[in-house]
This record gives C-alpha cells, structure tokens and sequence, in this order.
C-alpha cells in the first residue's frame, strides 16, 4: 500500500490563510444539507471550528490557553462537546493528551509521557482510547484504555495496531476498531478485550455515528461501508482517473450519516491535503477544502 504522509507532517500553516483558499460552492444535488455540518479542523499548531455560511466554509480559529508546538490528531465527544488532541511538547520532550473546551479555548493536561501517536475519545467522553508503546518493528504500537472516571489506564491490544491508526469508537461506546501491522480491520470489545477480525485488509475504520452496526474504510484505494448484520460491503467511492492519488487517512461520517469526508495527498511534497465529501446514498462527491492542514473532521 503506497503511503503518501508521514505521522508527523512537519508543514506548518497560519489557520488565517485557511479563508484564502476557494471552496466549494454547495449549490450540488445531494449536497444542499451538507452547510448544517459543524467542521473540526486542526494543523500543526491550531486549531479551528467551522461552519458553512453563504456556501463557503468560515472558521473560528480557537484562542488557546496553551501553545501547542505539534498536534498529532484530534477527537471530539459529541456528548460533552469536548476535543481531546494528542500532542509534542519539544519543550520537555515528550508528549501529551490535552482537554480542549471549544466554547473558551481552555486547554487541560490531561496525561504526559514519552511517546502518544493518536487518541480518541468516546461519544459520551467517559473513556478514551490512545496509541503508545511498546512498539513492534516499524509500525507496530499498542493500544490503551482509559477510563477518565476512575483514572484507570489499562493495555488493550499489544504492539499489534498499525502506527498510522487512529481507532474510532462505536456511537454505543462498547466497541472500538483499528486496522493493524498486517492492515487487517481489527473490532474490540473494550470491556471484554475480546478481538474479532473484520476484513483480511484495509484501513482507517470509522464506526457510523448513529449505527453501531456499520464502518466505513479504505481498501485498494477505494471507500466501503462495512455492515456486521448483514455482513456485506458496498462501495461508495473509487478514484476515476490514474493520475488521481488514492483516499488516504483518517474518514469522518457526518452527524446525520449522510456524507463522508476523505482526503487525497496532493503537491509534490504530499502535506498539501484535498478534501472531499462524499454522499452515502447515491455517491457523489464534492471538493470542500484544499490547503496545509492534518485533519478535517464532521464535529
């Protein structure tokens, strides 16, 4: 599987010059809802809530109570309306997970250690899930449990998760799934530690946000959606032309189900990102956003 980025792009772009890029126009059959979406986005250092107004994308650039030199992913709790990122700090060499309140920009330490990939928090923002080692080869990292609640920390899957991975949590909180070393789609029960095998290859899972019965994920360049009940796929996106790089990274579903976003590499270094969305239902797809950032996600 051709990769395209890095974990860590160092690319460091101002949020402000986000409002230079052109987006695209909502004016679509499919897409006329789509300007109701909450958007997160984050780049190296910033991060900013976005909303479509006059069919262009407006951010808010969040005034943060605390610098961030590198931010490796984020995650929002719909429930709690709270982001959790992963982050360095080259400061004191070593890396943090931060509680970050969107309304206010407050931002809380709430973990420090040596090495922290990526994170993710539940809907209900009772527990979260994090990448960490001990490693195994080049891409091999393990998963963690913490239960914010008790203030337990517990080893869920060792040295098996790729370090590309960002594990995405059911919307009922009971499962969470990964792909691993092997790029094989990994579902786990987090109060069992029971693991079940979906697929023999693919990547980048998301769990639906209303059906804890449904993921999409990237295989072969294509997008799936993944049903446990009738244990079918369906495609929803393939690339048309040759030239055209493959979807790449982490998936967001929409709020309501409709839409996907995902992303392309684009430039010649591969840090510039293209996104798009995608309609569940009848498959087409819209250019939302190009520009220097890591992530944009459906909040």
């Amino acid at each position: 599987m051709q990769r395209r980025n890095t974990l860590f792009p160092m690319a460091i772009i101002s949020i402000s010059s986000f409002f230079l890029v052109a987006m695209g126009q909502l004016q679509v059959n499919g897409f006329t809802d789509l300007k109701q979406s909450k958007f997160l986005f984050c780049d190296s250092q910033e991060i900013a809530v976005g909303f479509f107004k006059k069919n262009k994308l407006e951010l808010n650039p969040l005034n943060l109570s605390l610098k961030i030199e590198d931010i490796h992913n984020c995650s929002y709790s719909k429930e709690k309306k709270l982001i959790i990122a992963a982050v360095s700090n080259r400061q004191f060499a070593q890396h943090e997970i931060l509680f970050i309140n969107p309304n206010n920009g407050l931002v809380n330490v709430l973990m420090k250690q040596e090495i922290i990939y990526h994170v993710s928090i539940s809907n209900s923002g009772e527990n979260i899930v994090f990448t960490a080692p001990p490693t195994k080869g080049d891409n091999g990292v393990s998963l963690y449990l913490y239960d914010l609640e008790k203030g337990l920390i517990h080893l869920l899957v060792a040295d098996e998760v790729h370090r590309l991975s960002i594990p995405s949590w059911s919307i009922d909180g009971k499962k969470i799934v990964y792909h691993d070393i092997h790029n094989q789609i990994i579902c786990v029960n987090f109060s069992t530690g029971e693991k079940r095998e979906i697929f023999t290859t693919g990547e980048f899972p998301v769990f639906s946000p209303f059906n804890a019965n449904q993921i999409a994920y990237i295989k072969d360049g294509r997008i799936y959606i993944w049903d446990f009940m009738t244990k079918a796929s369906k495609e929803i996106f393939r690339s048309n032309w040759f030239w055209q790089s493959e979807p790449f990274g982490r998936l967001s579903w929409s709020i309501n189900g409709k839409y996907i976003i995902f992303c392309r590499a684009t430039g010649l270094t591969g840090y510039k990102k293209t996104f798009y969305a995608v309609n569940v239902k009848d498959k087409k797809v819209m250019k939302i956003y190009e520009g220097y950032i890591k992530e944009l996600q459906f909040m």
